[in-house]
């Protein structure tokens, strides 16, 4: 059900206020004081950085309370074949738990605002501008578009797309630059890093959280990824959403059964559950 009232009172509400696509920082938003944030929760999570990690660094993740640990210029290559899948594992999950949780807040946060609409109160400035905020972010025309975009990506597939594009954490662009899915980039700009012989660009990230929130941003907002967008509202399955794959890579169809047999031959659905361990602190 796509809450239908909820959509049409939204709408509404957007007409009367004439909202404009506003590019709105999140960190601006919460600075206007904890009195106004009635129905936003702005909160983040307390990461523990570790840059030029090294294997021995990973720390062993317990599924029901995964420390938010994030890694950057893991070397894997040199690991033995029966460590390096743990390994990996242990140092991307706490990066995909993080991001999807801050995705997560973001849908809880336009639920909760919605939910003001159909009850017929009235939405502060604050509210109005987070979904301004959110809608530009996400590239979305509408309420019932944003609602398609504004969801995490299941455990079991992000970890089996990494595997893949990543060769386990052995590829260079993710050894040099972080890149865990592949990206390239297009952008005179952009930090990137080539690959050897050719002018193929490959975006470069500062760490491997970067990596996964821009991976979930472009299944979130690309044009590749609509079929993926609106099979995800409808079930979390990671075998089911692997058929919407075949556009990221140019093996299509083989591509997806790739994705299919790794997250079945190393049981990556067990990942799907685990918990990010929101009462961590860091020791500075």
């Amino acid at each position: 059900m796509r809450h239908k009232l909820i959509l049409a009172l939204a709408l509404l509400t957007f007409a009367v206020f004439g909202v404009a696509f506003l590019s709105l920082n999140v960190k601006k938003v919460s600075t206007l004081g904890e009195h106004s944030l009635s129905t936003l929760e702005l909160s983040d999570v307390n990461i523990l950085y570790r840059d030029f990690a090294t294997p021995r660094e990973v720390e062993e993740i317990e599924c029901e309370r995964v420390k938010p640990v994030v890694y950057s210029n893991l070397d894997l290559s040199e690991v033995k074949p029966e460590d390096r899948k743990r390994l990996f594992i242990n140092a991307l999950l706490p990066s995909a738990l993080i991001a999807n949780y801050r995705v997560s807040q973001e849908r809880e946060n336009l639920l909760r605002i919605l939910g003001k609409i159909e009850k017929g109160e009235q939405i502060t400035e604050l509210e109005k501008g987070y979904l301004e905020y959110l809608l530009s972010k996400y590239r979305a025309q509408s309420v019932e578009e944003l609602l398609d975009k504004v969801m995490p990506v299941p455990v079991s597939l992000l970890l089996a797309q990494a595997a893949i594009e990543s060769g386990w954490g052995r590829s260079r662009a993710f050894r040099v630059a972080n890149n865990s899915f592949g990206m390239w980039t297009f952008k005179e700009n952009a930090k990137h890093i080539r690959v050897v012989g050719t002018n193929i660009k490959l975006r470069s990230f500062e760490n491997l959280l970067e990596s996964v929130e821009n991976y979930i941003y472009t299944l979130n907002v690309g044009w590749a990824y609509r079929g993926f967008r609106q099979k995800r509202f409808y079930t979390q399955d990671s075998l089911e959403l692997a058929d919407t794959m075949r556009f990221y890579s140019v093996q299509r169809e083989r591509y997806v059964r790739k994705i299919k047999r790794l997250i079945l031959a190393n049981d990556l659905k067990r990942y799907d559950n685990c918990k990010l361990d929101l009462s961590f602190h860091a020791v500075e």
